[in-house]
Order: C-alpha cells, then structure tokens, then sequence
C-alpha cells in the first residue's frame, strides 16, 4: 500500500474508532435556570430548581446516525475509487515499461519491431534514399525507401506519425 492509501486507511480506521465514543458520551439533559435561560450537559446544576428534559440522542440509541452512516459510505467509496485508480494506473505502467523492454530488446539485435522512433530507424539502417509522405486518417504516414546495400536488401519501411509501423523487403525487378 503507497503513502495516499496507508493515509486514508489511517483516516476511516479513526473514523470508526471514533464513532463508538461518540456513542458512549452518554445522555444530554437540557433545563432552564430561574432566569429562564436554557441550559445543556450530562449533569445539571445541584442547588437550583429546575425541570429536566431527556434529548434523543441523534443515533436514536441504536448505534449510528444516518448522518455517521453517509459519510462512512462516502469514505469507503472513495478509498476504493482510489485504490481503482491507482490499480489501473500500475496496470498501464506495467504495459508500458514491457513494450518498452521489447522495443529495446529488438534495437539491440538490429530488428525493427512497431514503437521504434525516426531517430531509432535511422541509426539501424542509416538515412533513407528517398521519401513519400501522405496526410491519413491516422495522422502523417511516411514510406521510407531503401535502394542500397546498407540496410541489406532493398526495403521499404512505413512509418505513422513518426513511428515505426511496418516494413517489406522489396522485390527487385531483372
């Protein structure tokens, strides 16, 4: 658990320990002194007279309020909205550094696999001999063709928005 869930699992864990103690603080009473001023507390003043009222406590006496129970809801919601979250978030993490690592890999064994770069196309096979490019609905879609030996046999290498997408050995005509 990272820093944000330890901290909002240390939230509600408080909330709820809370909650009993509220429960416990006992009955209030509420009574009006000779002056006529209303007065609230557990325990009223001994030497005056005085008419006592019990106060419904907000939970009824049965446990929490349906205030208490809202907003515990809300919380753990939340948390778990947070912990969605933040899965997902690992979950795209994780398949970005693997397709990265596979990207790497083939750099390094001189092939061409999707997600490599211009940068990385020229630096495998050099500058290309000749360039078509045309406006798709993907974006810019580049053909880089390669007549000489350098890169091996004549190829051509098609690129979208400057990425590696696919490439052919091309045939060559006698």
């Amino acid at each position: 658990m990272n820093q944000g869930g330890f901290r909002m699992f240390k939230i509600v864990s408080f909330f709820f320990l809370l909650i009993p103690v509220l429960c416990a603080a006992g009955e209030v009473k509420k009574w009006v002194d000779k002056e006529g001023v209303v007065h609230f507390g557990d325990t009223p003043p001994v030497a005056t007279d005085y008419e006592l009222t019990s106060i419904r406590p907000l939970t009824g006496g049965k446990g929490l309020s349906t205030k208490q129970v809202k907003l515990a809801k809300e919380l753990e919601r939340r948390v778990q909205k947070e912990q969605k979250s933040k899965f997902r978030a690992e979950k795209v993490t994780a398949k970005r550094y693997r397709a990265q690592q596979k990207i790497e890999a083939a750099y390094r064994k001189r092939k061409l696999v999707k997600g490599l770069s211009e940068q990385q196309i020229k630096r495998l096979l050099g500058e290309p001999d000749s360039v078509d490019q045309k406006e798709s609905k993907k974006g810019l879609r580049q053909i880089w063709h390669y007549e000489s030996v350098r890169a091996g046999e004549p190829q051509v290498v098609t690129l979208e928005n400057g990425f590696y997408r696919s490439h052919r050995n091309k045939k060559i005509e006698k």
